[in-house]
């Protein structure tokens, strides 16, 4: 199966050459996506600080009306998809 063509210009990605790195162990949320065809397994993971070890200046960064109990108050600003391109794609 071949898959359109697709604007890469239109993606909101970035391709970073070195491995990602935490001081922290980040929290995990993993969701599967169907995105169509060729697309089905997509797997999205996105990050969170864990509430009991965030760092001591992040609560600048957030809205005052934060829930401190949710880990979901504390993104890391890091998402990846897992499985969007095809291989052809990719070469």
């Amino acid at each position: 199966m071949t898959l359109p063509k697709l604007n890469l210009l239109n993606l909101p990605i970035s391709l970073i050459d070195t491995r990602d790195c935490f001081v922290f162990d980040p929290i995990i949320d993993v969701e599967k996506l169907n995105l169509g065809p060729g697309r089905e397994n997509v797997i999205k993971k996105t990050f969170y600080f864990d509430p009991e070890v965030i760092p001591s200046n992040y609560d600048k960064y957030l809205d005052p009306t934060f829930d401190k109990n949710d880990y979901k108050s504390f993104p890391v600003g890091c998402t990846t998809f897992e499985n969007f391109f095809e291989h052809d794609e990719m070469k």
